[in-house]
C-alpha cells in the first residue's frame, strides 16, 4: 500500500471512530448539564429576611460540602459566598439549604462544591410598606381631620401581607420623639385598625410599624409608615386638609459600578461593624458583621420625612406628595475616639443637603455641636462636598471640593489617629488636619443628616446610605498627605 493511500485509510478510520463516538460524548456532556438542578421555596412573593429552601442537586452522586453563592450582576461583580450558607449534599447528590431572603433585588444565587455548582435563579424580594388612612369620623369634616374630644380611626395597611403581624401606633411627642401608645395584628388582608381619642385642638402627628416577624424561621425586620398629620379641631365645620401620607412612590436603588474605597486601598480591617442591610434587618438590628457587633440606628424626623430600610439600604425620604423638616440617623452604642469610618452615600432625588459627621453620642439633632468632624456634606444642587471638624473649644477647619453627587454613589471616609485627622473620597486622600487636639480624644459616632425646611415645603429629596463601616486602627497602612484644612466656619454651620 503506498503511503498515500495508508495516510488516507487512517484519517478516514478516524473520521469513522468520531463520527461513532460523537453521540455518545455528546449524551454525556448533556446528561451532566441535566443532572445539575436548583429551585427556590418561595419563588416570588418573598421580602427581604423571609427564609427562602434551595433544592437541587450537583452533576455528582455522593455526599460533598456546598456554599451558596450570590452575584450582583453589576459589571466587575464576582460570585462572593452567602454567610452562613454552607451544608452537604446527601449521598445522590440532592441538597436542602434553608437561608434568609436577601433584601437587594435583581440578585442571582447558585448552590457550588468546588468546580461543580448548579444553574443560578434571580431573585427579587418584594417591598415592605405600610400606609395610613384617617377617618374622622364626623359627618362635618373631611379625612386627616378630627374634633378635639372625640375619637377617629387610623387605618394601616401593611404589604406584602403577613397575616397576624404585629404593628404599633405611635404619636410624636415634641418636634421629634416617637411614643408607642397602642399595638395589634393584621387581618388576613395585611391591614389593621386604631381607635385614637382627639388632643386638644391642634396638630397631631402619628406613624404605625409594622414590627419585626419571626416566625417559621423568618427574619424580618420593621419597617414605618410616613409621618401623617391630622389636625384636631374644636370646630366640626368643614376645613382645609392636614398634610398626608401616601404610597411610596419609589424605592428605587441605582446600581453602582464597583469603586474604590478607603478600606480596599488602603487594606483597613477587620472591621468592627459593618451595616450592610442585606437580609431583612432593621433600622435597630445590630450589624451581622464585625467583631463588635452591637448597636442600631435612631431615626429622628421633625417634619414629613421617613427613615427606612429598603433594597439593601437605609433610604432617606423627605416625605410623599408634601415635603418639609428634616431628619436624622444616628449610630447607638458603637462610639470610638479614634478610628477609621466609611460610608458610601448617593443622594437620589432632590437637591436637600446631606451632612455625615462624627458626633459625641446623645447629639441626636443639634446642630454644629462641638466637638465634631464633618465626614461629608453633599451639596447636590452645587455640585461640591464640604469637609471639615469643629474643636469643643470652638475652632473649626473646612475645606471644599468640587464633586457631582446627584444620582452617584461615592464612598466617604475619615481616619482618626493620634493629633491628625485625615478625609478620604473613594479611596484618594482630599484632606488633613494636623495637631487636631480640641477634636481627638472624645468618643464619637456617626450621624446622618438630610436638610430641610422646617417652615416651608419642598421638592421631594430621597438619600440612600449603601453601607456604613467602622475600623479600628492597628491594620493595613496609614493614611498620609492630603491638602490642609483652613480655619473657618465649620461645613454646615
Amino acid at each position: 500500500m503506498s503511503p498515500l493511500r495508508f495516510a488516507w485509510s487512517l484519517t478516514a478510520l478516524l473520521a469513522l471512530v468520531l463520527t461513532l463516538l460523537a453521540p455518545v460524548n455528546a449524551g454525556v456532556a448533556a446528561g451532566s448539564a441535566s443532572a445539575s438542578s436548583l429551585s427556590v421555596s418561595p419563588s416570588s412573593n418573598f421580602v427581604a429576611g423571609q427564609q427562602l429552601t434551595l433544592r437541587g442537586k450537583l452533576g455528582s452522586s455522593g455526599g460533598r460540602p456546598v456554599v451558596i453563592e450570590f452575584n450582583m450582576g453589576r459589571p466587575g461583580d464576582i460570585w462572593r459566598l452567602v454567610p452562613g450558607s454552607r451544608g452537604r449534599t446527601r449521598a445522590g447528590g440532592r441538597f436542602a439549604l434553608r437561608t434568609p431572603a436577601p433584601s437587594m433585588r435583581g440578585i442571582s444565587y447558585r448552590v457550588r462544591s468546588g468546580k461543580m455548582k448548579t444553574p443560578s435563579r434571580m431573585l427579587s424580594a418584594l417591598t415592605q410598606d405600610v400606609w395610613l388612612e384617617v377617618e374622622s369620623g364626623s359627618g362635618g369634616l373631611s379625612d386627616d381631620q378630627a374634633v378635639a374630644g372625640q375619637s377617629f380611626s387610623v387605618r394601616a395597611t401593611t404589604t406584602p401581607v403577613l397575616a397576624g403581624r404585629t404593628v404599633t401606633i405611635q404619636q410624636r411627642v415634641g418636634n421629634q420623639a416617637w411614643v408607642t401608645f397602642g399595638s395589634t395584628t393584621t387581618d388576613q388582608t395585611g391591614s389593621a385598625r386604631f381607635i385614637v381619642s382627639a388632643q386638644p385642638a391642634g396638630q397631631l402627628v402619628y406613624r404605625v410599624r409594622a414590627e419585626n416577624w419571626l416566625l417559621n424561621g423568618d427574619r424580618v425586620g420593621w419597617t414605618p409608615s410616613f409621618p401623617h398629620y391630622v389636625n384636631v379641631t374644636s370646630d366640626p365645620s368643614p376645613r382645609g386638609r392636614a398634610v398626608a401620607s401616601y404610597r411610596r412612590s419609589s424605592d428605587a436603588r441605582a446600581v453602582a459600578r464597583p469603586q474604590s474605597t478607603a478600606h480596599s486601598t488602603y487594606r483597613w480591617g477587620p472591621h468592627l461593624f459593618d451595616f450592610d442591610w442585606e437580609y431583612g434587618e432593621s433600622l435597630t438590628s445590630p450589624p451581622l458583621q464585625g467583631t463588635r457587633r452591637r448597636g442600631g440606628w435612631l431615626d429622628v424626623s421633625d417634619g414629613t420625612g421617613r427613615v427606612a430600610i429598603f433594597n439593601g439600604a437605609m433610604q432617606m425620604e423627605s416625605g410623599q406628595g408634601v415635603s418639609h423638616g428634616s431628619l436624622w440617623s444616628v449610630l447607638q452604642r458603637n462610639a470610638q475616639a479614634r478610628g477609621r469610618w466609611e460610608t458610601r452615600v448617593m443622594p437620589l432625588r432632590g437637591n436637600s443637603p446631606v451632612m455625615i459627621e462624627l458626633v459625641q453620642p446623645g447629639a441626636s439633632t443639634e446642630s454644629c455641636v462641638a466637638p465634631s468632624i464633618t465626614i461629608a456634606r453633599l451639596s447636590p444642587a452645587q455640585g461640591v462636598v464640604d469637609i471639615g471638624a469643629t474643636g469643643y473649644d470652638g475652632s473649626s477647619w473646612n475645606r471644599t471640593l468640587t464633586l457631582p453627587t446627584s444620582g452617584q454613589f461615592h464612598a466617604f471616609a475619615v481616619e482618626v489617629r493620634g493629633r491628625a485627622i485625615h478625609w478620604l473620597i473613594d479611596g484618594k486622600v482630599v484632606g488633613r488636619l494636623n495637631g487636631a487636639s480640641t477634636v481627638i480624644g472624645k468618643k464619637l459616632t456617626v450621624r446622618i443628616t438630610l436638610g430641610g425646611s422646617a417652615d416651608q415645603t419642598s421638592d421631594i429629596s430621597q438619600t440612600l446610605v449603601d453601607w456604613v463601616r467602622g475600623v479600628p486602627l492597628g491594620h493595613g497602612r496609614t493614611v498620609r498627605g492630603g491638602a490642609k484644612l483652613s480655619r473657618g466656619t465649620a461645613a454646615g454651620c
